[in-house]
């Protein structure tokens, strides 16, 4: 959106801005239809790369690997306007929540619109999401195990993320839960019941072509020749360093090979003590 559209949204949302207060992320989607939530490294980035692919099929506009399909859907009629969003949960904004500060009420912004929770088994997103703070974006100087147990970015504050989304999953018009791994496991079918849940017209041959396209090695591939760049999200400074990549691994259950037994224990602990049951989301293995 225009700084301008951004300026109109906030006056005429008053009380939705004020939800989204040090979130640049929700001051810049007042007005989306949709909202693809996830805690940091979900998988949402396949999803939106997957999703750029499927409409520019569907609805004939040249495909560009470094447009987003956010932009393009507040620009195209036919498609719903969509945004990708980490609702606080992310350390990229003003501040830098920690598991108490998330903001728990979604009333006022998620009322009436469609959300997607995209989840992932969380010693998986433990092992990505440090390796992004560490690799990446050098934000974070511990090890792995001291992660973990950070206020501002380990196991607790995923578990209180959703958590606090299973207490107010009845607020938006529609909710939708998506495995991250049965998106790996059954891609096109779980690509066609976003698309349906989305209200984009559905096209079998289409996702089929969306889903290969945004294939992990191809997407991969794509990072490492350096055509994938998307306004600085893909790519890396560190081109020796398989683990600065944004897409590195993309399988299931990778965390064994990061995690000790300690750590796994503690997280493993952790979900169970504390973590909602609902949708059997927290752990896969």
């Amino acid at each position: 959106m225009s700084n301008l559209s951004n300026i109109i949204s906030q006056i005429r949302h008053p009380i939705k801005h004020f939800y989204c207060q040090g979130i640049p992320e929700l001051q810049r989607n007042l007005s989306a239809e949709i909202y693809v939530i996830s805690y940091p490294k979900s998988g949402r980035s396949w999803l939106r790369f997957m999703l750029n692919k499927y409409c520019s099929y569907v609805y004939n506009y040249e495909f560009d690997l470094n447009k987003d399909i956010s932009d393009i859907s507040y620009k195209t009629s036919n498609i719903p306007s969509i945004a990708f969003v980490h609702d606080g949960s992310s350390y990229v904004q003003k501040r830098n929540f920690t598991a108490e500060e998330l903001p728990e009420n979604k009333h006022q912004f998620y009322k009436g619109k469609k959300v997607i929770l995209l989840v992932r088994d969380l010693r998986d997103v433990m092992v990505s999401y440090y390796m992004h703070c560490t690799k990446r974006n050098d934000i974070y100087n511990g090890s792995i195990s001291d992660f973990i147990k950070d206020e501002y970015f380990g196991i607790k504050k995923a578990v209180y993320f959703l958590n606090i989304w299973y207490a107010q999953r009845h607020i938006p018009k529609e909710f939708l839960m998506v495995h991250y791994e049965d998106i790996t496991r059954n891609p096109v079918n779980e690509f066609l019941k976003i698309i349906k849940f989305m209200n984009i017209t559905v096209n079998l041959e289409f996702a089929k072509g969306a889903v290969d396209f945004a294939s992990f090695e191809n997407m991969k591939n794509l990072e490492r020749s350096g055509k994938l760049e998307l306004n600085g999200r893909f790519g890396s400074q560190k081109k020796d360093e398989e683990d600065a990549y944004k897409i590195r691994k993309g399988i299931a259950g990778g965390f064994v090979d990061y995690l000790d037994i300690n750590d796994i224990q503690y997280i493993n602990n952790y979900i169970k003590d504390n973590l909602n049951p609902y949708g059997n989301y927290s752990l896969t293995n």
